[in-house]
């Protein structure tokens, strides 16, 4: 297995540099809710925090989400479904007809629920995580002012490019996982990529990848980055 500081490791050295991708994220603002009660989970460094709000785990990565009573937003990936909908499109048309989902924690429950029914990656998992309004208000193009940002005001677009470091693994290698979570990794029939972000380490499946960023440098000595085969040597 990969541990995570045999993966720092490879960080220090000459590693692939990429950005995200125009693909666009669906960023679901919940703030305000109510019903919540006070969770403890643990944060993306993996530290242990407490905040009210409502906890669930992203199935891709195993990783603890709290959606904070104060801040909190839901956010998939935008893709197109297999009835022809966006997800965004979706996920309106379910605020639309389901008013409590962002008013009581049970309604927020429920949507978590259904976003993970919609926002099935190429793992066969869902992918659904949560930040806050002022990572959307900053880094998501086009986002209204942090303070603007209401309650089950859909906000769809891109993130605002910043570099990030990955490199890849052979399909079968386990990853221990992202910090925060219990449960490994692994990469899956196409491999995978390792990436480092200002939220720290994760896996991310190397079809997932390359919708979602775009390689700009790339270790001379390893050869080329492809998006079907990850490193070619």
């Amino acid at each position: 297995m990969l541990t995570r500081e045999e993966a720092a490791k490879i960080f220090e050295g000459e590693t692939i540099e990429c950005t995200p991708t125009d693909r666009k994220r669906v960023c679901v603002p919940i703030h305000n809710f109510v019903g919540a009660k006070e969770e403890e989970f643990t944060s993306w460094d993996g530290s242990k925090q407490k905040a009210k709000g409502y906890k669930f785990v992203n199935e891709t990565d195993g990783s603890e989400q709290l959606a904070a009573v104060d801040s909190g937003v839901l956010m998939c990936y935008e893709d197109k479904m297999s009835d022809g909908r966006m997800r965004s499109e979706a996920i309106k048309e379910y605020l639309e007809k389901h008013p409590l989902a962002v008013k009581t924690v049970n309604g927020v429950a429920d949507l978590v629920t259904f976003m993970n029914s919609i926002a099935i990656g190429s793992s066969g998992k869902s992918d659904v995580y949560t930040t806050d309004l002022g990572f959307v208000s900053k880094k998501i193009a086009g986002a209204p002012a942090k303070e603007d940002i209401q309650p089950g005001q859909v906000v769809v677009g891109q993130k605002i490019s910043n570099r990030v470091k990955a490199f890849f693994v052979e399909p079968g290698t386990q990853f221990e996982g992202a910090e925060g979570t219990s449960e490994p990794q692994t990469a899956g029939a196409k491999g995978a990529y390792v990436l480092k972000d200002s939220s720290g380490m994760r896996l991310i499946q190397a079809e997932e990848f390359v919708k979602s960023y775009k390689v700009i440098s790339e270790p001379k000595a390893k050869g080329k980055a492809t998006p079907d085969k990850g490193i070619e040597m």
